[in-house]
């Protein structure tokens, strides 16, 4: 039988073949990092950060705004140019999630585009059954959502709605130190804000109805959800 003999630098490109087919590559000096599609990467930027320690995992947690309207796929390259951006820094992990927005306005809430998690088999809960750093033997899950982008709620119903945040938060804060607060803002036992209340506050300096005001909320929540086709 013949036998098929491979030579040290076939061998080598054949490994890298292998990695990039997985979207994996090391660089020159060793280090990990994540192949990407540098022409899918969009503008992003990280509007906030988290890291806990749940039994000895240590798990981040990134809060992504991409700053343009964005495929799918340019999701998910963004999204390894993120995770690549911390495995480049000092603190190694177990677990990575990143949830992604739109607008830096909507990240007091859920994700508005999607979330990705990169850690064991892509299974948070096996975070702890791999060493921080064991980035190789990570994989992604993803959770990426198809937008419909003409119908993403304007630069005006962002301001409603983030004007209505600001007088609850700020009446809300009031209440939690024992100051004063007006009256027509909180409940009737004085212990919470009257979001009825706060609509009418911002109707009132919007020019516009209760009704709209609602509105807003609901355009927003369905920008949240909206998932046009089942994606990868």
């Amino acid at each position: 039988m013949q036998r098929l003999h491979i030579s040290v630098p076939l061998a080598a490109l054949l490994i890298l073949v292998l990695f990039a087919a997985a979207g994996l590559i090391s660089g020159c000096n060793g280090e990990f990092r994540l192949l990407t599609d540098r022409d899918e990467v969009v503008e992003y930027s990280v509007a906030s950060t988290s890291e806990e320690e749940i039994n000895g995992a240590h798990k981040l947690v990134y809060q992504v705004v991409i700053e343009e309207e964005a495929s799918v796929e340019q999701m998910r390259e963004t999204s390894k140019a993120v995770v690549n951006e911390a495995i480049a820094g000092e603190d190694k992990f177990n677990a990575i999630t990143l949830h992604l927005y739109d607008r830096k306005e909507f990240t007091r809430g859920a994700f508005t585009l999607g979330r990705v998690r990169f850690t064991k088999d892509g299974d948070i809960d096996r975070a702890v059954d791999i060493e921080a750093g064991d980035y190789r033997n990570m994989d992604f899950e993803w959770q990426l959502m198809h937008k419909d982008w003409s119908r993403q709620p304007s630069s005006q119903t962002v301001s409603i709605y983030v004007a209505w945040y600001e007088v609850h938060d700020e009446v809300k804060e009031a209440l939690e130190k024992g100051e004063d607060v007006p009256e027509h803002l909180v409940t009737e036992d004085g212990e919470r804000v009257d979001h009825h209340a706060v609509d009418e506050k911002i109707a009132e300096e919007f020019g516009i109805s209760v009704q709209r005001v609602n509105e807003v909320f609901q355009q927003i929540t369905d920008w949240r959800l909206m998932n046009v086709q089942t994606g990868p």
